[in-house]
């Protein structure tokens, strides 16, 4: 069970990732603010 849990969560955030890297392209035109929005004030914060 846990070998299996463990595959899955690897395989999601791989998954996520690519999602993520896809959708930041394809918006990168579009609203680039979004994600560097969020980095920036995560640095800011620190």
């Amino acid at each position: 069970m846990r070998v299996q849990l463990h595959c899955i969560a690897g395989i999601h955030v791989v998954y996520l990732k690519e999602v993520d890297l896809l959708s930041h392209r394809q918006n990168v035109g579009l609203v680039p603010t979004v994600h560097h929005g969020r980095k920036d004030s995560l640095s800011r914060d620190r």
